[in-house]
């Protein structure tokens, strides 16, 4: 699977920004039109699945890719908080790894058990799950995205 960077650099490289050498790299970014910054930014959305922040959507930010890899990673990260609000949405996204840090976690300790879904057991929120969060602080599946 590619990295965050590997993907981030193809997208530049098909829309023309993208150079091996830092500091023409730089220079492709810095002198892009606003049209261009338009189409970068959409190919960026559409390649990743995910929406820039409007306070990104400033020039300034994208003159290297440092700048727009720690853009596109917090887009990210709040993406996978939006969409994972407890262990069954982990589940049901194929993201479990079956670490049980969640039934650790659980204010409330009823999470329950599935041995069934996957060859590791995998948790499966209670009725008393409010989407708190809680069971996510530790889980891999929060953190890798």
């Amino acid at each position: 699977m590619n990295s965050v960077r590997d993907k981030l650099n193809d997208v530049l490289n098909e829309n023309g920004l993208f150079d091996h050498d830092e500091q023409i790299q730089e220079k492709l970014l810095s002198e892009m039109d606003s049209l261009r910054f338009i189409q970068l930014v959409v190919a960026i959305e559409n390649t990743f699945e995910i929406g820039v922040p409007d306070e990104y959507l400033l020039l300034t930010h994208y003159k290297n890719i440092e700048d727009i890899l720690k853009i596109v990673t917090e887009a990210l990260a709040e993406a996978i908080n939006e969409k994972l609000k407890n262990v069954n949405d982990v589940v049901e996204n194929s993201l479990c790894v079956g670490c049980s840090a969640c039934l650790l976690l659980c204010p409330y300790g009823e999470l329950e058990v599935d041995y069934n879904k996957y060859p590791f057991p995998t948790p499966i929120t209670h009725e008393k799950c409010d989407n708190c969060g809680s069971c996510l602080l530790e889980c891999p599946a929060k953190a890798d995205k």
